[in-house]
């Protein structure tokens, strides 16, 4: 991460981070995610896992939302 300290989350032990933290990193500008297989399809392939959304935990509000693209 440019400017700041490497942290590493580590999903596999269903670690549980506070939004404060979570932000902090995304605020970096770069998230690097390792995963042991395929997480997503091409949007062009799957429309369901080929896309996604993102929503505010505290107001359920949808507060964005992507389409995988290669």
């Amino acid at each position: 991460m440019r400017g700041g300290s490497r942290r590493r989350l580590e999903l596999h032990r269903r670690t549980v981070v506070t939004s404060r933290w979570l932000g902090e990193v995304l605020a970096q500008q770069s998230v690097v995610v390792l995963v042991a297989g395929p997480l997503v399809d091409l949007y062009e392939q799957n429309r369901v896992t080929g896309s996604l959304i993102l929503i505010d935990q505290a107001s359920g509000v949808t507060v964005g939302a992507g389409m995988i693209r290669g």
